[in-house]
């Protein structure tokens, strides 16, 4: 039994100082950690600030304003170079802008100007329909009892001929007819006149434009009906002179709105060609 408590006593005293060199040598790590530390955050800073002054050197160097405010004043101080840039082309474009409106206004009066004079052309070429005021004169056979003995020239004054169409036309344009048309016993087939229209008799009916048209005939002017009228019923003019009226072969009325077509013809000059234009 002393044998076994003498032996507790020594191994205790053995493992005591064996202990103490860990504890000294964790000592020694802890005190030089902080060492590392300062010198790894140095050395960024250094960087850092070695970075900042090139950039600095860099500024200056490019021309860029320098008033000591670091590159935020810079950067700003081109943008507000490159704003004043774009205002002023801004204002370039709105300029060019309303110099387009402008001829384009001008462009689109001019446009309506060429259509309305285009459209008064059409109108006194008989090329689009019209209506107005005006006469209907009517041409028949006479219906005047024929003398038995009466000669073959005499008797041919009895009837309608082509000339008494043409001559009644030319008279209406001479006293202001603005438009002319001419149908036969059909007023479903009515034909304008222009420029090239004439009657010529073909056996008993008479072609105007290329068709035929059978008696009585119609010609219908628009213009003022007062000053149409004095005019083919004026002293020794062409009713007179031909004795349309003693034969009662031209029956006359007054339309307050008489409709014409448009010429639906075919203008194929052979000869004729457009001239130049004196310079």
């Amino acid at each position: 039994m002393s044998i076994t408590a003498v032996e507790n006593p020594a191994e205790t005293q053995t493992l005591e100082p064996a202990a103490a060199p860990a504890a000294a040598a964790t000592s020694h790590h802890g005190d030089h950690g902080w060492v590392w530390q300062v010198t790894a955050l140095s050395m960024v800073l250094g960087v850092m600030l070695a970075l900042a002054i090139n950039t600095t050197n860099q500024i200056k160097r490019s021309g860029l304003p320098w008033k000591g405010f670091g590159v935020s004043a810079a950067i700003l101080s081109t943008y507000q170079t490159q704003n004043r840039d774009l205002q002023d082309e801004i204002k370039t474009l709105h300029h060019q802008v309303d110099e387009l409106q402008q001829s384009a206004r001008d462009t689109s009066q001019t446009t309506t100007t060429l259509k309305e004079q285009l459209q008064e052309v059409r109108m006194l070429a008989g090329l689009v329909a019209v209506h107005g005021p005006g006469l209907s004169v009517t041409l028949k056979d006479s219906p005047v009892k024929r003398i038995s003995d009466i000669s073959p020239e005499d008797y041919q004054q009895y009837l309608v001929h082509d000339a008494d169409i043409n001559g009644l036309v030319e008279e209406l344009k001479a006293a202001g007819a603005e438009a002319i048309a001419i149908s036969g016993a059909s007023r479903d087939n009515i034909q304008r006149v222009v420029v090239t229209t004439t009657a010529r008799c073909v056996g008993p009916n008479a072609v105007v434009n290329g068709t035929q048209l059978s008696a009585p005939y119609t010609i219908y002017a628009i213009g003022n009906p007062k000053d149409l009228r004095s005019a083919l019923e004026m002293q020794h003019g062409y009713i007179q002179t031909r004795y349309l009226d003693v034969l009662k072969m031209i029956s006359i009325e007054e339309a307050q709105d008489l409709v014409l077509p448009e010429y639906t013809g075919r203008f194929s000059p052979k000869y004729a060609r457009a001239a130049a234009s004196n310079p």
